[in-house]
């Protein structure tokens, strides 16, 4: 505990137009019990995955949410009426720029933490006008390689920003060195600070079972649940796992949980649904997720290997942190840095393509036991936010 004598150290992280996840409210948490005041500044982030309320009444954390909603306070949490209209192309609003410059002049900070890319380039702009330095916690590798960003002049516009800001950053904290790789080169960055911290989330190994899946859709309990936690989309492979489902032996049924558009959905439904295939898009509230994972066997993690961004995702996907803390074994494509992964913890089996799926599924459940206990490892070792917040907690000691 830090001693109510002591002078308190101030970081502030900023987070523009990008969904409040869970582990960017772990360290904000983290941060404030280490015994700094955390200002958390955010405009227009989604607050649909990750519990937000959790930090309103941490005494240390002080959230500053520009919204288009009635000003109040509630509790620390203080929501702005900003008006978000410009005549020219600024990628941070000059409006939510000013209002924050004005809070932050009144406080000295230790550094600034920037989310993604318009948090860090706010970080930057912040940063520029009050001399402090600022890390870029990057989380998605959104670099050319995308053919969906090429010829847009919006994404053009951000990633000269996204540089310029970048290479005047003090840090970057990133999820692995082949992440880090990748983004330094599109960022045109030779050398830099960098700080991995693998996605990850707070609290130990969960080893209670749980039969959700089972309940909500009446499955015999001796099925075993193969669970692909995330988007339903043509886009994350979900009509290609619908189809699979149809080999599976008749102890196995295949659940797609997450949200999706309708009109993908009704298609998927109307093409495959089976005794095999459960496509569960009604989402829980977030306490209840781990409930819903622990109710599985095996873990889908299955991304394309066209973009970097997909390709390199065995340490920067929630789904695999959670998956493997309850225990449950993971199945992926051999793409990317999944293979470090297998190499680093045997939590699961590697596939080459779709038709591999069934006789792993097989292997994997012939030796249970040793593949769920592999998967608990994994995430002690490697997706507990616990074991890695003390590389930033020292970086942020040597920057006082």
């Amino acid at each position: 505990m830090v001693s109510r004598f002591k002078k308190m150290q101030r970081i502030a992280i900023f987070q523009y137009e990008w969904p409040i996840l869970s582990y960017t409210i772990n360290l904000a948490t983290k941060l404030a019990e280490s015994g700094y005041v955390v200002d958390y500044f955010t405009k227009d982030c989604s607050l649909n995955f990750a519990d937000f309320n959790q930090l309103k009444d941490d005494k240390n954390v002080f959230m500053h949410v520009y919204a288009t909603k009635k000003k109040q306070k509630i509790g620390n949490i203080i929501i702005s009426l900003i008006p978000f209209v410009d005549r020219t192309f600024n990628v941070i609003s000059n409006n939510v720029l000013s209002e924050s410059v004005d809070i932050i002049k009144n406080n000295a900070y230790t550094c600034f933490i920037g989310i993604e890319k318009k948090g860090m380039i706010w970080a930057g702009k912040v940063a520029e006008i009050n001399h402090v330095p600022y890390l870029y916690y990057s989380l998605e590798l959104y670099v050319e390689d995308m053919p969906f960003f090429q010829n847009d002049k919006t994404f053009v516009d951000l990633r000269k920003e996204e540089i310029k800001y970048h290479k005047l950053s003090r840090a970057t904290i990133i999820q692995d060195e082949m992440r880090a790789e990748v983004l330094l080169k599109a960022n045109e960055i030779k050398k830099m600070d960098l700080i991995y911290i693998p996605i990850s989330i707070l609290g130990g190994i969960n080893e209670k079972r749980y039969h959700y899946f089972h309940e909500k859709y009446n499955i015999d309990r001796n099925k075993k649940v193969l669970l692909c936690l995330g988007q339903i989309t043509k886009n994350r492979l979900s009509f290609e796992l619908a189809e699979i489902a149809q080999s599976l032996g008749d102890e196995y049924v295949m659940v797609l949980h997450g949200p999706g558009e309708r009109k993908e959905v009704d298609k998927l439904r109307e093409k495959y649904s089976c005794e095999k295939l459960m496509i569960s898009n009604t989402l829980v509230p977030h306490e209840m997720l781990k409930q819903l994972i622990a109710s599985a066997h095996i873990g889908l993690v299955m991304f394309r290997n066209e973009y970097f961004n997909e390709r390199l995702t065995a340490f920067s996907s929630e789904k695999i942190a959670l998956y493997l803390q309850s225990g449950i074994p993971i199945v992926g494509f051999d793409i990317g840095n999944y293979r470090k992964l297998m190499n680093i913890c045997h939590c699961g089996e590697l596939i080459g393509n779709f038709d591999e799926l069934p006789p792993v599924i097989d292997k994997i459940m012939s030796n249970y036991r040793y593949y769920s206990q592999k998967a608990f490892s994994a995430y002690n070792d490697h997706f507990n936010f616990e074991k890695h917040y003390h590389k930033l907690k020292t970086y942020l000691d040597h920057l006082n």
